[in-house]
């Protein structure tokens, strides 16, 4: 029997494998002509002529395969057990079309995987040509493909999102066993460098190396490595990479994005359609800034110049390009860079990411002083816009740090927990519910500013009329504030002053950061000029104002009202000196 099938002729093997390799491929296969080429054996050496791959129906006419001869020396005996083990294939006039559309799809994922690889043995190829267009990355090239003893090579012309590219493959022998290559890619968007060791030729699911990466944007080079990544300044990085099968590993990783530099070491799993990242990253010099596009910072800035600075920052939160991703990834910046001051000096986080649900827990913010911690949640498990839910505790704050000119300073501790919906931190925010609570004991506060609060204005223009400043002491500062739909409003607002007292009410608009609060004060040492209305504090967060109910400190109008206030004080009874607060029962009402 076996003498038999060496002596058979072979030309029957063409119309099992066109169905084979059809069913296999989802598209129909043809095969010109298979004959034996030599004399009759069990390892014959078998030709195959104008061998045609059709494009899948969404392509349109034409071949995404053609090959015009190639030559392959096939064991017979594996082929009764269903082994394709081919010892060598000589392959001549080889064309090959990749094709893959704006919505991904590509002609060359496989309708049916066949459950199996192929060792092509030793391969030779000469008069090979492919060509790309990738609508979805914004690519085509054209390149020339050869294989011989040497080894293989490819050589790609073409263009990355209109912009002159190169594409290049290098090669060891193909001849089964370890397999030497390299490849790299360069636009004057993107740059890569892939230098490897594959476990057999052509063996891209395995191997082991060294990958660099530069661009302008990390997007750009997203669009060779295909990872969902996102915007950013100039790169340059560097990792040894592991790819196994359906996991990547990247260690070792160093380099920097924009200004800031990384370090850190990243998995990247695949199962089920999903992506699973876990892995480390630190920054000694991180800017939020560096995770943006020249074009998007420009966006921000041209925002900024309209409406103003603000202090609520303004990131995106959608979680839409991540909706197929999970993962746990541990983050520490040491040291923040911003453009405008701020009190951040740092962060830390274990950021856990499932079906479209992001958690940071803990979240650390290292400050000028002190830290605030908590908890942060993203939550698009519903549907846009995100949910955002924040509840962080400030601990060793201090008021200098919030309050230019240190009109006030002394030890501050907070509470904030609040939660909306939005595209962006700022418009969740804008229309957040919950609860911010501040509470100060200790310290000291400018007294010329104190005695305007507690509106005795001949002491206060007494001692701004002083050679020298003049302080008092902050004995207590407790505010509890609730919010609906972004409204921040006060049901507690007190300070206690060595020199005054005072309780406020108002409000605290979110979405723009307007501030509309009334600061009535009461003085312990009451003299004769008084101000005849409370202190009112408007403006925003980045820049309140002091004035009183009726006009500004210091106006024209002020004045005169208050030296009638004073005239008309001096035939009325004086008011009664405000009495203490009782501190300890205000910061515990504040914490409640």
């Amino acid at each position: 029997m076996i003498g038999t099938l060496a002596l058979l002729p072979l030309g029957w093997l063409r119309d099992p494998a066109e169905r084979a390799l059809s069913a296999r491929l989802g598209r129909p296969v043809r095969i010109g002509a298979v004959e034996r080429a030599g004399n009759p054996s069990l390892v014959p050496l078998l030709r195959l002529r104008d061998v045609r791959v059709a494009q899948p129906g969404w392509v349109g006419a034409g071949d995404m395969l053609v090959v015009r001869a190639a030559e392959l020396r096939l064991p017979l005996l594996p082929l009764l057990r269903g082994v394709v083990r081919p010892r060598a294939l000589r392959v001549s006039g080889l064309r090959l079309a990749l094709v893959r559309d704006a919505d991904g799809r590509a002609n060359w994922t496989q309708a049916d995987s066949g459950g199996g690889r192929t060792d092509w043995g030793e391969l030779t190829v000469s008069d090979g040509r492919i060509t790309l267009s990738d609508a979805r990355r914004g690519m085509k090239f054209d390149g020339a493909l050869t294989s011989a003893p040497a080894g293989l090579r490819l050589d790609a012309a073409g263009t990355h999102r209109s912009t002159p590219a190169r594409f290049a493959l290098r090669g060891g022998r193909v001849s089964g066993g370890a397999w030497p290559f390299r490849a790299a890619f360069r636009s004057p968007l993107a740059q890569l460098r892939l230098d490897a060791v594959a476990e057999r030729p052509f063996g891209f699911d395995r191997f082991d190396g060294i990958v660099s990466a530069a661009g302008r944007d990390l997007e750009r080079v997203d669009d060779v490595i295909q990872a969902g990544l996102f915007h950013t300044q100039p790169l340059s990085l560097r990792a040894k990479v592991r790819h196994d099968g359906t996991a990547w590993a990247l260690t070792a990783v160093r380099g920097r994005i924009g200004g800031s530099d990384v370090t850190g070491r990243l998995t990247v799993t695949r199962q089920d359609g999903r992506s699973r990242i876990e892995g480390r990253l630190a920054s000694d010099s991180f800017s939020f800034d560096d995770l943006a596009s020249d074009a998007q910072l420009a966006r921000g800035a041209a925002k900024r110049r309209t409406i103003g600075p603000r202090i609520i920052p303004d990131p995106k939160i959608d979680l839409a390009k991540l909706a197929r991703t999970d993962g746990r990834l541990v983050v520490e910046a040491r040291r923040l860079r911003t453009r405008e001051r701020s009190i951040l000096r740092g962060l830390s986080a274990t950021l856990t990411l499932d079906r479209s649900r992001l958690v940071a827990d803990p979240l650390v913010l290292p400050m000028a002083h002190g830290r605030m911690e908590g908890r942060a949640e993203i939550d698009q498990r519903a549907g846009a816009p995100p949910r955002l839910a924040l509840s962080l505790a400030m601990i060793g704050a201090r008021l200098e740090d919030f309050i230019d000119g240190g009109k006030v300073t002394g030890p501050l501790n907070g509470r904030i927990v609040l939660a909306g919906r939005g595209k962006t931190m700022r418009a969740a925010l804008a229309q957040a519910d919950g609860r911010v609570t501040l509470a100060a004991r200790g310290g000291s506060v400018d007294r010329a500013a104190a005695e305007l609060l507690g509106r005795n204005a001949g002491a206060a223009f007494s001692t701004l009329l002083g050679d020298e400043a003049q302080r008092t002491p902050l004995r207590c500062l407790g505010v509890r504030m609730r919010a609906a739909r972004g409204m921040l409003r006060p049901d507690l607002l007190a300070i206690d002053t060595g020199v005054m007292r005072g309780e406020g009410r108002g409000w605290v608009r979110l979405s723009d950061e307007q501030v509309a609060l009334t600061l009535d004060g009461r003085s312990k040492h009451p003299g004769l000029v008084r101000l005849p209305a409370p202190i009112e504090i408007g403006g925003t967060l980045s820049a309140p104002t002091i004035e009183t109910a009726d006009a500004g400190i210091g106006s024209a109008k002020t004045i005169l009202r208050t030296l009638g206030a004073a005239i008309g004080n001096l035939f009325r009874k004086r008011e009664a000196p405000a009495p203490d607060m009782n501190c300890a029962a205000l910061i515990a009402q504040v914490s409640r």
